[in-house]
């Protein structure tokens, strides 16, 4: 064991570029995807650095308070095996333990915040490359060992699904236009904003509406946060934004078709949220049946949602209630409290670019986990970010000023 911590020990930023790129590769990019034995002991080298470097203590006992409450929720319901929810859950902690403030130290703290710089570094670089890959006809978007043709919802560009593709660059678009809000010279901010518009591009071009409205939310918080001593500044920049939006909207209104079309195909089945009705029913029908402590992690119930008998995957719709009806109202009020005392502190934060920038990446999560539900899949690194995103804010006294500089 001490060899290979020793191993470990690194004295630059390496170690933590390598993992991040590891990361991402066996997680949400397309085309050379990494198998999952890459992601888990990537997140294990973590967790294995912050032993070797740090005595660790608990730090957030809500985070303790949910993971136990997902425990008793499959110990009360003992749920069918076929739903591997034990297997899961083992693989959830593990994942929490490394990247969640649970237990943390100065070390921990500062792996955290770089191993969440360079994951958005990557992430920024994919999500520009994907706007270019959809005008090169570039679509690694693969089921059935077939590239689907880019269409309205089957557009991932560079990453493995639309759907990762959507908030991927929405969370990109978001903190490079932050950072643009510091940019002191003409060049960097041209070079900044370019970067952003590339990556709101390639989020429209997704067609995922949870990422866009997402990516909106957290934009206008950064502008108030930014600006809250100094609103005329902020009124100053929105309606300049607004204006310019608006004349361009010829030039830049064609990468809008995909999001438009899915619309009106929902709408044509009979309702706006035609593709995500059936979950929500689903999930609060599961709730009624169990509102204490919910029907168990990562577990539905077949008669109302379907669930795959040979692995145990299901597709929640949404993180919000896939909360509420797996652990029931005790899971729900933690997970609330935790999200809640999380938005205040990033807001207390003195740093305005970091309170922007961390406070705009978490409501990004908030916003977009209404309609999307991985916040209980150990293996999607959606989940994983926003658990690390909590980490890095519960910390951020250790932080300097965050800033995105791909140069």
């Amino acid at each position: 064991m001490k060899k290979l911590l020793s191993i470990l020990d690194f004295r630059s930023d390496g170690i933590f570029k390598i993992v991040a790129l590891l990361i991402v590769m066996s997680s949400f990019v397309g085309g050379i995807t990494l198998p999952p034995p890459f992601y888990y002991g990537s997140l294990a080298v973590c967790g294995l650095m912050i032993i070797k470097n740090g005595k660790l203590k608990v730090k957030n006992v809500y985070v303790l308070l949910f993971l136990i409450i997902c425990f008793f929720s499959l110990l009360i319901n003992n749920p069918p095996s076929y739903f591997r929810a034990w297997e899961r859950l083992g693989g959830y902690t593990m994942i929490l333990l490394v990247v969640s403030s649970l237990f943390a130290c100065k070390y921990s703290t500062q792996l955290r915040a770089k191993i969440l710089y360079y994951i958005m570094e990557v992430a920024i670089l994919l999500s520009v490359g994907s706007f270019f890959a959809y005008f090169l006809g570039i679509n690694l978007f693969v089921r059935l060992g077939e590239q689907l043709e880019i269409s309205a919802g089957k557009f991932s560009g560079l990453m493995n699904h639309s759907m990762v593709l959507g908030p991927v660059a929405g969370l990109s678009g978001f903190v490079l236009f932050a950072s643009i809000l510091s940019k002191k010279t003409k060049k960097d901010y041209l070079f900044t904003g370019a970067m952003a518009l590339c990556c709101f591009g390639a989020c429209l071009l997704s067609a995922s509406r949870a990422a866009v409205g997402a990516t909106g939310v957290a934009c206008v918080y950064a502008l108030f946060r930014y600006y809250r001593k100094r609103m005329s500044k902020m009124v100053t920049v929105v309606v300049v934004m607004v204006g310019l939006l608006m004349a361009t909207f010829p030039l830049w209104g064609g990468v809008t078709d995909f999001l438009v079309q899915k619309q009106k195909g929902n709408e044509s089945m009979g309702s706006a949220i035609y593709s995500r009705e059936r979950k929500f029913t689903a999930r609060i029908l599961e709730f009624k049946s169990s509102p204490i402590i919910g029907i168990g992690y990562n577990v539905v119930i077949p008669e109302y949602d379907g669930v795959v008998m040979s692995n145990g995957q299901i597709e929640p719709g949404s993180s919000w209630l896939a909360v509420a009806s797996m652990t029931g109202v005790l899971g729900l009020s933690v997970f609330i409290t935790i999200c809640v005392k999380e938005m205040r502190r990033a807001w207390k934060i003195e740093r305005p670019l970091t309170s922007s920038i961390l406070g705009g990446m978490l409501l990004f999560f908030l916003v977009h986990m209404i309609a999307e539900g991985y916040i209980f899949a150990p293996k999607n690194c959606l989940s994983m970010l926003f658990w690390l995103i909590i980490a890095v804010i519960d910390d951020n006294m250790h932080l300097k000023e965050i800033e995105y500089k791909l140069v």
